[in-house]
């Protein structure tokens, strides 16, 4: 699963040098993506081959591209939401994939949606979230767990899963695949009601 292009495509882009955080989804006021851009303004001096991409739309995206341009962030790009279809080749240009809410007990016990999307593409995740969320990538051995909101915390998560080897970052992305088929798919979905 890890090898199904992504070299191919990294190699061929602009990112080629780059360590990639993606995310990809909604981009509201509940996301609190500004933690995000903080945390890139700290990558930008601590890891300075850490590239963030954010693709999506939402309420929040035109102010969070303000703040990138005020804050001189050329470590983050913004994206046109795709369709599912054609979003392989932007998931393959990354190292890892990052979940982001803002802390609320609503949250805590909510899992969004685009953790199985991630899960099933085989890359780690950061999931910067308190509750099941959190308990579910932990369960998995999936990637790496920070609190939302704390943009030094998230800086740190993102300089371990960077400090590791491009063989244990793989292992977690089987890891987070074999998760998904096993517990998260459709087939097993099926398989558990009948």
């Amino acid at each position: 699963l890890q090898n199904r292009g992504v070299m191919r495509h990294k190699n061929d882009s602009e990112y080629a040098s780059k360590f990639i955080i993606l995310y990809a989804g909604a981009m509201g006021a509940v996301q609190g993506l500004h933690t995000l851009l903080e945390c890139a303004a700290i990558c930008k001096n601590e890891l300075p081959d850490v590239h963030f991409i954010l693709i999506g739309d939402g309420a929040d995206r035109c102010r969070l591209e303000e703040l990138t341009v005020k804050m001189n962030l050329d470590n983050v790009t913004f994206m046109q939401r795709r369709s599912p279809e054609s979003m392989s080749e932007i998931y393959d240009l990354a190292n890892a994939l990052i979940v982001h809410l803002q802390d609320d007990p609503l949250f805590r016990i909510t899992i969004p949606s685009k953790t199985q999307a991630y899960l099933y593409m085989g890359k780690p995740v950061i999931m910067a979230m308190l509750g099941d969320a959190a308990d579910l990538i932990h369960q998995a051995g999936a990637g790496l767990l920070c609190a939302p909101g704390n943009p030094r915390a998230l800086a740190d998560t993102v300089k371990k899963l960077h400090g590791f080897s491009e063989e244990v970052r793989c292992e977690m992305g089987s890891a987070g695949h074999r998760y998904y088929m096993e517990h998260l798919s459709f087939a097993q979905g099926v398989k558990n009601f009948e």
